[in-house]
């Protein structure tokens, strides 16, 4: 039986150049949901310079580090000569100086550091060219190793660090940024809006994402080279998920409305629909042999997704015309399967909520 039915009644860039009449507001952007759907995207295959966002693989490599008790956040590193003189974004520290790992992932995760994404690297791999290697085998197992290219821990241009650019689609930071919301702490630390470093005399410490708390943000990490402004954003607005990412915007200013007028365009367009409610019955069934002639039946569990009023929604079921009595509350009598836009999205099984006796069954016994 197939049911149709309505359900609304931070560096340098030499490489890119645009003419003014031809010039877009980003180089490439993507919206999609938690759950690995995309709603609005343009160019989202070119491959293009990730600048900072390049440290959100940094960050999941230390958190997996921790979490396998191969260090600490309690640890110290010792700062050598490359991180004391990195350019670009980066806290002080000098030649010599232990800080721990705990503040460098601070400096990492809000301030951008790039010295102290070495030091993360160094604590981590033992050495630069290890942790590359690592950062790589990660996109890998999560599925975008052919979307983003990694040289570097920082993403900090080629004439900074001598090793080739940290590069990816739009398309495969949306993975990334899907794989990094597996990382709780992470999440937690790039919501927040600053810290405080311990190692310095209790330095406060700023996050450079300026949207966290608007439409529901609450992190992922920003990016900049010169005049190529990248970010990656999640979202939790009105009970709908989303990631956004925008890559080469030519200011900050420019990116960060791109972010927010598209999140406001995706809940114009999109709503949470509940589609499946195991409290509501979603068809009827013939009873033979029993007490009742009609039982109605639920489907097993609960299911909402986006969706937006010219979704098309196909509910099918399999079962027999009828069950036969007796039966148990919670007896599985059929399956189903749910479609949006002829995409599978649920299936589960349906079940009755009553128990039902058959007709010769003796209820007293003398």
């Amino acid at each position: 039986m197939i049911l149709n039915f309505n359900i609304f009644a931070e560096g340098e860039n030499e490489i890119f150049t645009e003419t003014a009449e031809e010039k877009p507001i980003c180089r490439a952007f993507v919206l999609g949901d938690t759950k690995g759907n995309i709603y609005y995207s343009e160019n989202e295959n070119e491959m293009l310079p990730l600048a900072s966002v390049t440290k959100v693989m940094t960050l999941m490599l230390t958190y997996d580090a921790i979490d396998e008790g191969r260090i600490k956040l309690t640890d110290k590193v010792t700062i050598d000569k490359t991180m004391a003189e990195m350019g670009g974004s980066r806290i002080w520290m000098k030649e010599g100086t232990k800080i721990s790992v705990e503040d460098l992932i601070k400096a990492t995760a809000l301030h951008s550091a790039n010295n102290a994404a070495y030091g993360l690297a160094k604590a981590v791999g033992g050495d630069v060219d290890t942790f590359v290697a690592m950062m790589n085998k990660k996109a890998e197992d999560f599925g975008f190793g052919r979307e983003i290219e990694y040289n570097t821990p920082t993403g900090l241009p080629p004439h900074m660090t001598g090793r080739g650019q940290d590069i990816g689609s739009a398309l495969g930071v949306y993975k990334l940024s899907l794989a990094a919301l597996k990382y709780p702490e992470y999440i937690k630390m790039a919501a927040q809006k600053e810290d405080v470093l311990s190692y310095s005399g209790k330095t406060k410490i700023y996050n450079r994402n300026k949207l966290l708390g608007r439409e529901g943000i609450y992190g992922i990490k920003t990016g900049h080279l010169d005049n190529w402004y990248n970010i990656a954003v999640a979202s939790n607005l009105e009970n709908m998920n989303s990631i956004v990412v925008v890559l080469g915007a030519e200011t900050e200013k420019i990116r960060d409305e791109k972010i927010v007028s598209e999140i406001k365009l995706f809940h114009k367009d999109y709503k949470v629909v509940e589609f499946l409610n195991k409290d509501i019955p979603v068809d009827e069934m013939a009873v033979s042999g029993g007490v009742v002639k009609i039982v109605e039946i639920y489907p097993d569990k609960n299911y909402e997704d986006i969706a937006k009023d010219t979704t098309d929604v196909k509910f099918v079921v399999y079962r027999r015309e009828s069950v036969k009595a007796p039966f148990n509350a919670g007896d599985e009598v059929g399956k189903y399967e749910l479609y949006l836009d002829d995409k599978i999205v649920d299936k589960g099984s349906l079940v009755v909520r009553e128990s039902v006796e058959g007709e010769n069954s003796i209820f007293d016994i003398f």
